[in-house]
């Protein structure tokens, strides 16, 4: 929006006055929207209830959120420019020359909808959302929004610097103020790809910048915003627009639409050459303060990246729990096994209890980051509980990591001779082993092979099966939630996660995405919690690690998770129905009761058939798959009660 100025220093306070009235609106937004009422969207996501917190949140949403830029204009124009808001609608919907302002309006919108014809996904909606969501969102996101951005953040900075790089700046602004969408687990962007997203702000800023260049309309990319928005009625908004890196076809088009853009800035930016020379001329002195005013700004960003990495770092301290007891132990360490660094967290209130070496899951993940954030799970106090990082992974990553000796073999191995450094250490002729998800492999087929070092084998969130069974029962649960909520948008996700078989049944193409989607359905890790919130948040906010122990989680997790490694080879297609139906000690599993990572259905069968001096099989209320930190209370007394029966064997 092209408003009259007095002076260029008046010009140049309205840039710094709009950029801190957009960051205090998106603070605001973020204490009130993120960190305040964001628990009333997420029950609503999951419930379809509607309360006083969730109108609030909506209210805030509605008011503040997507239309601060123009509020921020509103607020200038009054104060600043001294305009009434009835003139400043006039200058928004102001168009010099309307056949050549729709001509091309038109044309970058005709591009958007081919775009999403030749690759976009149909959502199943009705076509008719189409143009309805396009009227509803010219108002409420493209004038909300291109009031702001094109209409003074963008011609401002053009005053003062070259085109591309004003065009990059805006780009930039307005990439950030879109950051707290990937806080809101309700948000569709929640799990999209914020580089993808970059990449088309870049492109959309340019063509966005063109458009108003060569029509000095602000209706114009208002309604080419709010067009882009709508094809989300109908099309998988986030696939078409958030993927990365996409496919060459995809990015040939984008690198089209970019052309089409800088064709039409160079264009006419032809015939405002004289009148941007003048400009420059005029506005040197204003550009050099500008230029001051930018450099306190990006100093102060520094800074606060700055204190907020020293906080993270002072965080960071990798101090585990300590106790004052006489015969208590607090220890992390890492040692040579084997001929591989292992790693270990061990506490203990009483070493003379008896030792617990607990195993960690993925295979690959540490576990000690729950013992670090669940603070009222005790379970030291009735035994020595080593926490067990093998070969490569968690804190004893290094940079010496083969994949091809990350063999079941090696890991087994690995097992029996920790287990014995335990029993020597802690002068114990047997101890208990325990496996969590993925360590349940390991600590089922050691209890198998070495019975006589174990009093029992306790299975959390025990693996059974990666067959069709398994993943029918988690579809079945991610169904149920997905339609009660009436979520469609997950819904499309789950039945575009499964291959369907001639006899009807499903199997998942990709573990990762399938488990992701289990999360939003509140049957993952952490009930009711997603990935981000369960596992990813408490990593990063972890006291136990290291800041370099946390980047040594993260590349050794990397390891297990994406290389095809011999360990994999022998995990595959496995049925511990099939292949250990005995053990020689007592076994024990425990499973919340929403479960649907290892699906504590298959667990109770499993436990039914498998012949074991004894068995039994515990499902813990208000859990999903960590019950010993989502239900601490029930989880230990069970452990007690393994304990108490076994101990004597």
């Amino acid at each position: 929006m092209k408003l009259k100025i007095s002076d260029k220093m008046h010009s140049a306070n309205r840039l710094v006055l709009y950029l801190l009235l957009i960051a205090v609106l998106s603070l605001f937004c973020f204490l009130t929207l993120d960190l305040w009422l964001l628990p009333y969207s997420i029950a609503h996501a999951e419930t379809g209830k509607i309360t006083a917190g969730y109108l609030l949140y909506a209210a805030i949403g509605i008011v503040f959120s997507t239309p601060g830029p123009f509020w921020a204009v509103l607020v200038i124009a009054l104060v600043k420019d001294g305009i009434s808001l009835k003139q400043m609608l006039r200058n928004i919907f102001k168009t010099e020359k309307p056949v050549h302002t729709v001509v091309i309006t038109g044309a970058f919108c005709a591009f958007s909808l081919v775009y999403a014809l030749l690759f976009g996904t149909p959502n199943g909606s009705p076509w008719y959302l189409f143009p309805l969501g396009f009227l509803i969102m010219i108002p409420f996101v493209g004038i909300a929004e291109e009031t702001g951005w094109r209409g003074l953040l963008q011609p401002e900075l053009d005053k003062r610097m070259s085109f591309p790089w004003s065009v990059l700046l805006t780009a930039a602004i307005w990439w950030v103020w879109h950051f707290s969408l990937w806080l809101d687990p309700t948000s569709n962007h929640y799990t999209d790809s914020i580089i993808g997203f970059g990449i088309t702000i870049f492109i959309w800023a340019f063509a966005l910048a063109a458009i108003y260049k060569a029509t000095k309309s602000i209706i114009a990319c208002a309604v080419y915003h709010a067009f882009i928005d709508a094809i989300g009625a109908v099309y998988d908004w986030n696939a078409l627009f958030d993927a990365f890196p996409g496919s060459l076809q995809v990015n040939l088009y984008r690198l089209i639409w970019l052309a089409a853009a800088i064709v039409l800035w160079v264009v006419s930016d032809r015939k405002q050459n004289q009148e941007k020379a003048e400009m420059v001329s005029k506005n040197r002195h204003c550009k050099r303060k500008t230029v001051r005013i930018l450099i306190m700004v990006i100093l102060s960003v520094i800074a606060v990246m700055f204190m907020t990495f020293g906080a993270w770092a002072i965080r960071s301290s990798g101090k585990i729990r300590q106790y004052d007891d006489e015969k208590s132990l607090s220890e992390k360490s890492v040692m040579e096994i084997n001929g591989a660094p292992n790693g270990f967290f061990i506490n203990s209130r009483n070493t003379d209890n008896p030792v617990l070496l607990f195993i960690s899951s993925g295979p690959g993940t540490d576990d000690y980051v729950f013992t670090d954030r669940y603070e009222d799970m005790n379970l030291e106090d009735d035994f020595t509980v080593v926490y067990w990082d093998y070969r490569w992974m968690g804190i004893a990553y290094d940079k010496s990591i083969d994949p091809d000796q990350i063999t079941l073999e090696n890991l087994l191995s690995d097992t029996h001779a920790v287990t014995g450094y335990l029993k020597e250490r802690f002068g114990k002729e047997k101890i208990y082993i325990m496996g969590f998800s993925g360590g349940t492999h390991l600590a089922l087929r050691a209890a198998e092979r070495y019975p006589e070092d174990y009093f029992a084998m306790i299975g959390m969130a025990q693996c059974v099966t990666d067959s069709c069974e398994r993943d029918i029962i988690m579809y079945s649960f991610m169904k149920d939630v997905f339609t009660e909520r009436n979520d469609r948008k997950s819904l499309r996700k789950l039945e575009a996660s499964v291959d369907t078989l001639p006899d009807g049944s499903v199997k998942c193409r990709d573990w990762l995405a399938y488990v992701n989607l289990l999360h939003d359905a509140g049957g993952g890790t952490i009930k009711d919690k997603t990935e981000f919130e369960g596992i990813t948040l408490p990593i990063i906010l972890s006291r136990c690690y290291t800041i370099k122990e946390k980047i040594g989680y993260v590349k050794g997790m990397n390891v297990y998770l994406k290389t095809r490694m011999p360990l994999k080879e022998a995990l595959e297609n496995f049925d511990h129905r099939r292949e250990i139906p005995e053990l020689q000690i007592p076994a024990y599993f425990i499973s919340g009761d929403t479960d649907y990572n290892c699906p504590w259905p298959l667990v109770e069968e499993y436990c039914s058939i498998l012949q074991a001096p004894d068995k039994d099989f515990f499902l813990v209320p208000d859990a999903a798959h960590s019950p010993l930190w989502e239900n601490p209370e029930v989880t230990c007394g069970i452990m007690r009660q393994i304990k108490e029966a076994t101990a004597e064997r």
